[in-house]
């Protein structure tokens, strides 16, 4: 039997709602990643007694890395 036209748009925004959280969710996780080593650059700096031109380069390489699995 066929459901009901109801029950199909029901199910249909719902599947929109979810589709929606979980794309601005990763989106939110995207953002986050790629700001997060910015924002832990002193803590690392200190912690590991790096020169700006170490930090830098570090910088460099975690940039490099994420973005080459683009």
């Amino acid at each position: 039997m066929k459901s009901h036209p109801s029950e199909e748009k029901t199910s249909t925004t719902r599947l929109g709602w979810v589709t929606l959280f979980t794309l601005t969710s990763l989106n939110i996780l995207n953002y986050i990643d790629r700001n997060i080593f910015s924002a832990l650059m002193p803590a690392i700096q200190k912690d590991l007694g790096f020169t700006d031109t170490q930090l830098g380069l570090l910088g460099s390489a975690f940039i490099f890395s994420r973005d080459s699995g683009r």
